[in-house]
Formats: structure tokens, sequence, C-alpha cells
């Protein structure tokens, strides 16, 4: 779904929708009927959150993962080294039906191409027509003009144009879901 040869650093910026996305649920609490009655900006952005959840849940699941298999990996090389293993704080382990014979590494990468998926489907569902525009931008830059770019500083105008009116529109949807919020 996300082209490859795009780098983070051209990712479209939306990081106070993120932040809304997570706080989503303990703001409307309380005012369910009111705020999600059909029409309203948050009902609306509910049913986006709710459509790109499978991309979220799969970057988490594979976070998570790679962060137990890293923490598993360094415990490792300081038993080998002589030290104690009770000193290293090991987070959760995954369940079983979601640990993977994948690498850490592997996990990782699955991570951040989810994370990106789930990006890509928010700006998708909220702004279809800008979002589109910017995709098509991405697919008909060259990899190697994008390297050029970065190693000179300037891959921040690569697509600049149509990753803003990306942005801009994802952060009126922000304020429209506030103002419903607010209200």
């Amino acid at each position: 779904m996300f082209p490859s040869h795009i780098p983070r650093s051209l990712h479209c910026k939306n990081e106070s929708l993120l932040s809304l996305v997570n706080k989503f649920g303990e703001l409307i609490e309380g005012r369910e009927d009111e705020l999600l009655s059909p029409n309203t900006a948050a009902s609306d952005f509910r049913d986006v959150i709710s459509l790109c959840s499978t991309y979220k849940t799969r970057a988490v699941e594979n976070r998570d993962e790679f962060e137990f298999k890293k923490a598993k990996l360094q415990q490792q090389k300081q038993a080998a080294e002589g030290v104690e293993a009770e000193e290293i704080d090991l987070p959760a382990q995954p369940l079983a039906s979601e640990f993977t014979p994948l690498s850490a590494q592997e996990n990782f990468l699955l991570a951040s191409i989810h994370a990106a998926n789930y990006n890509l489907c928010i700006g998708n569902a909220i702004c279809p027509g800008r979002t589109a525009k910017l995709m098509t931008c991405w697919k008909r830059t060259d990899s190697r003009v994008i390297q050029q770019f970065k190693e000179h500083g300037m891959d921040r105008f690569v697509c600049q144009e149509e990753r803003k009116a990306v942005e801009r529109c994802l952060g009126n949807s922000v304020q429209r879901v506030m103002k419903d919020i607010e209200r």
C-alpha cells in the first residue's frame, strides 16, 4: 500500500491526529449518544478509527514483539558477558498466537510498514483526494531523485505541496472533532 521508496522524513506530520485517536474514547466518555449521532465530525472520526484499526493493531503487535526480542537478545548478550540476567528488565512476552519466527529486525520493519499503512489509511479515509494526489506524486518520483535530494538536505521539497495539503486537511479534521467534543 505505502510506496517503499519514501523515507520516513517525507511522511505526513499527523501527531495531533494520532494523539486524538489515542485519547478519543476518553474525550467522549459519557457523551457518546450526543457526539456519536450520525453526521457529526466525532462520529465520522470514530468510523475512520475503526476502518484503519487493523493496521494499527498489526503495528503495535510487531512493535511489542520487536521490543521483547531486542530485550531478550540483550539479556543473552549480557549473560554471555557475565552479567546476571535478573538485572535486565524484560517487557511482557507477546501472546503465543502473536509470537512469530521473525527476527527482531523483521518485526521492526513490519511494525514500520504497518504504521505507515495506518497513517496512509487514515489520510485516505479523511482526505481521499489530497492523499491520492500525494500518492501519485510519490509514485512518480524516482527513488534515486529522493536520495539525491536527501543527500543535499532538500528532501523536504519532494512532494511538499501535496504533503502539506494532506497535513492541513488532517489538521482541519482534528479541529472539527475537537469543536464537536468541546460543545
